[in-house]
């Protein structure tokens, strides 16, 4: 077990750039719909009962630029927005909130929500909420049943949770590189960039597949089926 005095964490001139968390990430292909949509503000309700007092910073695509906030109501909330049924996200839609000092500080309190493009099918939107190791010490919490309960509620296609290095919102190249120099010494890391989801052309998607191998891998109906279906004894 991780020695939670000890968190990893690494700066530089910018800030900090990374922070070992505990991380869910769940892709999902109906992300324009409106069930999908208040799924995304169910966890986000979950989420914000747990970090509220600790989220600092806010940004998405209707409002682009960061915003400071006391609260995760003192700025536009996505339910402001995101919960009219009648409107169409031919475009997508993202927000993003954290608890990093500056705006540009890796937090391991972080949800960020995405959906892709309309006219690009084979692209997933995702969920990926970041959680404090500290937050599973005591057993008030279990980070399985946590992600379980997650998967049930949003209903991905696949997902997967465990050991991240959370990154800063904005990586430069630099850090990016750093981010590969780690994740090859230390095998076990995941992370998850404000990318994920989208499959460029000639590129494998991840609809037709999972992303990687992590702790636990959530697997719909499709992915069971294909692996020989579910064990009845």
């Amino acid at each position: 077990m991780l020695n939670t005095d000890q968190v990893l964490e690494i700066k530089n001139d910018k800030g900090i750039v990374f922070k070992i968390c505990l991380e869910i990430v769940l892709y999902s292909g109906d992300s324009a719909s409106p069930e999908y949509r208040r799924a995304v503000l169910a966890l986000l309700e979950s989420y914000a009962k747990l970090f509220e007092k600790s989220i600092r910073w806010t940004a998405s695509k209707e409002n682009d630029r960061w915003r400071k906030v006391n609260g995760m109501r003192s700025a536009m909330h996505p339910e402001d927005w995101l919960a009219d049924e009648k409107r169409v996200f031919r475009t997508g839609w993202s927000f993003i909130y954290h608890g990093g000092k500056q705006k540009n500080d890796a937090s391991d309190i972080c949800f960020l929500a995405k959906a892709g493009f309309m006219n690009y099918p084979r692209d997933l939107g995702f969920v990926a909420a970041r959680f404090p190791v500290s937050l599973f010490d005591n057993n008030q919490y279990n980070f399985i049943e946590l992600s379980k309960n997650w998967a049930e509620i949003l209903r991905p296609l696949h997902g997967h949770a465990g050991l991240s290095l959370g990154l800063a919102p904005d990586l430069d190249t630099e850090g990016k590189l750093l981010m590969t120099k780690l994740l090859f010494e230390h095998p076990g890391l995941q992370f998850c960039l404000l990318s994920e989801g989208s499959a460029p052309e000639g590129k494998p998607a991840l609809r037709d597949g999972i992303r990687c191998a992590d702790w636990l891998l959530l697997l719909s109906s499709p992915f069971v089926d294909a692996l020989g279906g579910r064990k009845t004894d």
